[in-house]
């Protein structure tokens, strides 16, 4: 079986990231991102994904947690294509099929957009 496993960095005006996945772990997750609530989702993803990540995050959280969630959604989602070999201007082009998953807690609300497996594109209310 093909090695599974891929290390994106993405950096922008707004934030600096590293995602490194392994699709065959066994749900081990290293966060280092400046917003603890997102550590917690992707802990979660790694750990009943049975996925391995490690993410390592700067951003511009002073002004606002978007651009670095919305940066680990995108780098997350390139990580993914390409571990399962197909990278993004292709994986893109073939994705017809979405999921939508909501999870519910007493205070709010999440909704990882998943398509197919591509970018993850969270709103959290």
């Amino acid at each position: 079986m093909t090695d599974r496993t891929a290390t994106i960095t993405r950096n922008t005006l707004e934030s600096q990231i590293t995602v490194t996945v392994n699709l065959d772990g066994s749900g081990l997750g290293t966060f280092d991102t400046p917003v603890p609530f997102l550590n917690h989702m992707l802990d979660q993803i790694a750990r009943h994904g049975l996925v391995d990540l490690d993410i390592q995050a700067a951003g511009d959280t002073h002004i606002d947690d978007h651009h670095t969630v919305e940066d680990i959604g995108i780098t997350l989602g390139m990580a993914i294509g390409e571990a399962i070999g197909m990278p993004m201007f292709r994986l893109m082009r073939r994705c017809r099929a979405w999921c939508w998953i909501f999870l519910g807690a007493p205070d709010c609300l999440c909704k990882p957009i998943l398509p197919a497996v591509g970018w993850v594109i969270s709103m959290l209310t």
